[in-house]
């Protein structure tokens, strides 16, 4: 009976440490090799400024993006069957 709650709980932990973003910015300030991805596409995105790469910037985001699909998937095919 909890067991939809468990999963629902643990898909929205993983998405929240996925894409934490604050709290390494603030601890790791001046070391760039310990970021993490969202920092360090934000980094990518500021540096470039208007003339950005953007098949290099898209490419980090879906490298970003594609975990958080490949976590939800199963548990939004379970609730479809449901």
């Amino acid at each position: 009976m909890a067991r939809p709650g468990m999963i629902s709980v643990a898909i929205f932990n993983f998405l929240n440490r996925w894409n934490r973003f604050l709290l390494p910015q603030v601890l790791l300030q001046g070391d760039d090799s310990r970021w993490m991805l969202a920092q360090g596409l934000a980094a990518l995105s500021v540096s470039q400024g208007y003339a950005g790469d953007y098949a290099q910037l898209f490419a980090g985001l879906t490298i970003a993006v594609v975990p958080c699909c490949w976590c939800t998937w199963p548990s939004s095919a379970r609730s479809s069957r449901a």
